[in-house]
């Protein structure tokens, strides 16, 4: 498999693409809002789908491809004071901050084709020992998606800057390292596994 140049899959019906295209667009819009956002939607769908295929593509390109969009909808809806906190924040910014999920997930409640990209979204920030939000769901009950997507959001998190970790961020190699170092509990291992695979490829190709 090879790293696409965008995050749109290419075989869709053309009813799906247009539904695509309208998130990634939203997305982008959404991006303009903070320094820290932009190609951020491409960067997670395109990875997202490199290791979906790696992995023999278990979970619907389409509906991984809307999540990796959608995930993060309601952080725009976010007090910009919040989102660019350097320091620590308050357990009501942290709760508030939380929430970004359930305005994610909303938006897609009454799009039926798009329901399991909606469960992604509503479950890619709990942990598989069951310490994640906003419902507590161990491994077993977490989507393949959101197994994915969790890992492929913090790997972005890393590499990529936000306010909490300007002088933090790691190098590709370095936020592998650190994924693989914090998976057990957090992340699904079977993905971890998925994840090192594809991202040895990638290194090693200078991508």
């Amino acid at each position: 498999p090879t790293l696409a140049t965008t995050g749109i899959p290419k075989d869709m019906s053309s009813e799906k693409k247009l539904d695509v295209l309208f998130f990634r667009d939203l997305m982008q819009t959404i991006e303009r809002r903070s320094n820290y956002w932009a190609g951020r939607g491409d960067r997670i769908a395109k990875l997202a789908m490199y290791i979906n295929d790696i992995a023999g593509n278990p979970i619907e390109e389409d509906q991984l491809a809307v999540a990796s969009y959608v995930h993060d909808f309601g952080m725009a809806f976010m007090p910009l004071k919040i989102l660019h906190k350097g320091d620590a924040l308050s357990e009501i910014e942290f709760n508030l901050m939380r929430s970004h999920v359930y305005k994610s997930a909303r938006l897609l409640e009454h799009l039926d084709q798009w329901d399991m990209a909606r469960k992604i979204v509503m479950q890619h920030h709990e942990r598989t020992d069951g310490t994640g939000y906003p419902l507590g769901l161990k491994e077993e009950g977490i989507c393949e998606g959101a197994k994915l997507l969790a890992i492929i959001d913090t790997y972005d998190a890393m590499t990529h800057s936000r306010a909490h970790n300007e002088d933090n961020l790691l190098s590709k190699k370095e936020a592998v390292i650190a994924i693989n170092r914090s998976a057990k509990g957090q992340f699904s291992m079977k993905w971890v596994r998925h994840f090192n695979q594809g991202m040895t490829s990638l290194l090693t190709k200078g991508a």
